[in-house]
């Protein structure tokens, strides 16, 4: 029997893991955290690659020639933990927002505030980057190495871009991407 795992945020900060396993003879979920978890920071994002989990937390703002950053933790993530985040950091750091911005600007209107609603969507052994604006949504595609520590292992989990940054431009507001 193999368990999916879902992790969700509460408006407190919080989160809670649960199992999700479409045979089970005790419904489908069951959650496997007890209690209160400890808040993530406020903002933060979290996606899953594989047995790990990366959260991460866009800027509130980004100003056009500023430097901004996104600041991320990569965790292995193990469900038989009774605070499963609480475990070993594999790595963390910050990437510079023109990472995924490519420098260009992602206002509604020319001079307006820039949006930083940028989501990371983990896909076994890589990660999409979508950063969605008024009538597009710019993406881009990274390869994923969780190995950063060992020799000859990239100092960012993220180092590979697979895909120049692109724009899926004929989304309408309200839709979405599942992968």
């Amino acid at each position: 029997m193999t368990h999916t795992h879902l992790i969700a945020q509460t408006r407190s900060g919080t989160y809670e893991v649960w199992s999700w396993t479409p045979d089970g003879h005790h419904g489908l979920m069951r959650r496997v955290t007890e209690g209160a978890a400890p808040p993530l920071t406020s903002g933060s994002k979290l996606t899953t690659v594989g047995d790990y989990v990366l959260t991460y937390v866009p800027p509130t703002a980004v100003t056009l020639g500023k430097t901004a950053y996104v600041d991320y933790t990569l965790l292995r993530f193990d469900p038989s933990l009774h605070d499963p985040l609480a475990g070993h950091v594999q790595q963390s750091g910050s990437w510079y927002w023109d990472k995924f911005a490519g420098g260009y600007s992602y206002a509604s209107v020319p001079g307006g505030p820039q949006s930083t609603d940028l989501e990371l969507v983990g896909i076994t052994g890589y990660v999409l980057s979508l950063l969605p604006t008024k009538g597009r949504v710019t993406y881009g595609s990274w390869g994923f190495d969780a190995y950063v520590d060992s020799p000859g292992g990239s100092q960012d989990p993220l180092a590979v871009s697979l895909s120049n940054a692109d724009a899926l431009a004929w989304l309408d507001a309200g839709d979405e991407l599942f992968p």
